[in-house]
């Protein structure tokens, strides 16, 4: 009986984080106009993170600027599948 329950209160964390992502985010959907998921706002961050790495380590390492170009352009592929990126 205890793993049932254990069970059912993972089950029921999980789907509300499914659920967050999908939710709209009022913040950024206002700024763009149309209705923007949690899900796309993070991949967004991901990319920006991505770009500033690759922005920062110019000048000092060029193998981490190509590492964290690769990073932004996964980035911007999973966005544009997405239809976060128009």
């Amino acid at each position: 009986m205890m793993t049932t329950i254990a069970l059912k209160r993972i089950q029921s964390r999980t789907f509300s984080f499914k659920e967050w992502l999908n939710a709209k985010n009022g913040l950024f959907s206002a700024c763009a106009g149309e209705q923007v998921s949690n899900r796309v706002v993070l991949k967004v961050g991901n990319a920006l993170a991505a770009f500033l790495v690759a922005v920062g380590s110019a000048e000092t390492s060029a193998v981490m600027c190509t590492v964290a170009l690769a990073w932004f352009a996964m980035a911007a592929i999973s966005l544009r599948k997405e239809g976060g990126l128009s």
